[in-house]
C-alpha cells in the first residue's frame, strides 16, 4: 500500500479532503458544540464550499485524463480560493485579537443594529459578535485556524501546479 503523498491524485485529494473536513468541523462546532457563527464566520465558509467542488473537479479531471490546461486551471483556481480564505481568516482573526476594527454591524464598538424599532422577534434574537473568539486552542481562534488550513490548501495547490510543469 502506497502512502497518500505518492498517490497520483494526491494534491487534488488533499484539497478536497481538507475542504470537506473544514466544513464538517464548522458545522460540528455549530450543531454539536453550540457555537453560533458570526457573519464573518459564515462568509469564511464560502471559499471552502467552492474548494470542495474544485477539489472534486480536480480528482475527476485527473481520473478522466483531462487536458493539462484544465487541470492546471483548476489547481490555480484552488490556489486563489485558498488565498481568499486565508485573507478572510486573517481579517477576522485581526478583529478578534484587536489588531484592527471590524465591521460596525457585528463588533462591540459599532453602531450595529437598532433593536428599539418595535420588532420584538429581532430584539430577542442573539447577535453573535465578530470581535469575540468563540473558541480557541493554544491561543489560536477558529479564524486563526482558518488561516492555517487555508495556507495548507494553498501549499497543496502549489504542489499540484508544480507537478503540472
Amino acid at each position: 500500500m502506497r502512502a497518500i503523498g505518492q498517490h497520483p491524485h494526491f494534491p487534488a485529494i488533499g484539497i478536497a479532503l481538507v475542504s470537506v473536513l473544514i466544513i464538517a468541523g464548522a458545522w460540528a462546532f455549530q450543531v454539536f458544540g453550540g457555537l453560533a457563527p458570526c457573519p464573518l464566520c459564515l462568509e469564511q465558509r464560502v471559499p471552502w464550499y467552492l474548494l470542495i467542488a474544485v477539489g472534486c473537479g480536480l480528482i475527476a479531471a485527473q481520473r478522466l485524463s483531462a487536458p493539462r490546461a484544465v487541470v492546471t486551471g483548476l489547481f490555480a483556481l484552488a490556489a486563489l480560493l485558498a488565498l481568499w480564505s486565508a485573507g478572510q481568516g486573517l481579517y477576522h482573526a485581526g478583529i478578534e485579537y484587536t489588531w484592527w476594527k471590524g465591521p460596525p454591524t457585528c463588533t462591540a464598538g459599532g453602531d450595529g443594529v437598532d433593536l428599539n424599532g418595535g420588532l420584538d422577534s429581532i430584539s430577542s434574537a442573539e447577535i453573535v459578535m465578530c470581535d469575540v473568539a468563540a473558541w480557541t486552542l493554544f491561543g489560536v481562534s477558529l479564524a486563526g485556524f482558518n488561516v492555517l488550513f487555508s495556507l495548507l490548501v494553498l501549499a497543496l495547490a502549489g504542489l499540484g501546479l508544480r507537478g503540472r510543469r
